[in-house]
């Protein structure tokens, strides 16, 4: 990271959020955010819809999201359908508390802006871990290889990290790929023996 974020796209509500989007190639953007806060405020609700175990495919109220484990991320992987999904559910919601507001607008016309990619990986500027560990997921979803190795280590754990997973907080159609980027961005100490130091460094 390193890099001061500039102020969104024009267009969007520049008292929202400022963040500073960059196209690594036509299916992926980087979007560096100056702060959580604003970031959580923009895509909180996004990553509880995509991968939250209870709220998976569900739109929760703003109320709901501020004690929910995405309101306090440091970044966060967003998909084409996942968006596409949260635009159609905010719109045909009955109350305000669960309508879009206007940070998650201002997100959504940014990433319309720039073609729509399949794949927008978000970190708050100068967490470079948590970049690392969000583009392990891009992995997944853009390089078949990669999907497939992962999928395979995974199908090895799957039995004895299942629940483990669960209790991080991801529904059970997240954990390969968060299986992956876990083990290739986490030191041995935090499987806690989960996971031997020789099959993290395969």
């Amino acid at each position: 990271a390193g890099k001061q974020p500039a102020a969104a796209a024009a267009g969007s509500d520049l008292r929202a959020w400022e963040a500073r989007w960059e196209a690594r190639s036509a299916d992926l953007a980087l979007v560096e955010w100056r702060d959580a806060v604003a970031m959580n405020r923009a895509l909180g609700r996004l990553s509880t819809l995509l991968e939250h175990p209870a709220h998976r495919g569900r739109l929760v109220s703003h109320a709901q999201q501020r004690r929910l484990p995405s309101a306090s991320y440091l970044g966060h992987n967003l998909y084409a359908d996942t968006l596409r999904s949260f635009e159609s559910l905010a719109a045909a919601a009955r109350e305000a508390e669960a309508a879009a507001s206007p940070a998650e607008l201002a997100f959504l016309a940014g990433w319309a802006e720039r073609g729509a990619p399949q794949v927008v990986v978000s970190y708050v500027s100068g967490a470079t871990p948590t970049l690392a560990h969000e583009l392990c997921h891009a992995r997944y979803a853009l390089l078949p290889p990669y999907r497939g190795a992962v999928d395979a280590a995974w199908a090895r754990h799957e039995q004895l990290l299942c629940k483990w997973m669960a209790d991080l907080g991801y529904h059970a159609s997240r954990h390969a790929d968060e299986f992956g980027a876990y083990l290739l961005t986490e030191p041995h100490a935090f499987w806690r023996g989960r996971v031997a130091p020789r099959e993290a460094a395969e």
